[in-house]
């Protein structure tokens, strides 16, 4: 075996362990963010997004999280199964921490 044989392998050897460190840490990573009950609970929320125009007509009450009056360009959210509705941000923080609709407690999972 010449310098080249042990120059490449040399430089193969180091490559192959970069490379297996950096997919364990990837699968690591991947692997430990076992979805949560929460995480399903916002997968399978089923909210639509729409803006308040502050021309709606119907008056539905305003946000039952926060329990403010929509406001003309804000965003909100729609539950698909109960058509119960909350400022956009609200039902998001909501969902990270509950499986149930605020209103209803229709489970989201």
């Amino acid at each position: 075996m010449g310098f080249g044989d042990w120059f490449g392998i040399g430089c193969i050897i180091p490559v192959c362990l970069i490379a297996f460190v950096v997919l364990e840490c990837c699968f690591y990573q991947t692997s430990s963010a076992a979805p949560t009950k929460q995480r399903r609970a916002a997968d399978c929320a089923g909210l639509t997004f729409d803006t308040c125009t502050g021309k709606e007509e119907g008056g539905d009450g305003g946000c039952a999280i926060c329990l403010d009056e929509y406001a003309a360009g804000e965003r909100r959210a729609t539950m698909t199964e109960c058509s119960h509705r909350f400022h956009a941000v609200c039902i998001e923080k909501w969902i990270k921490i509950n499986t149930t609709c605020p209103l209803c407690r229709h489970n989201l999972v």
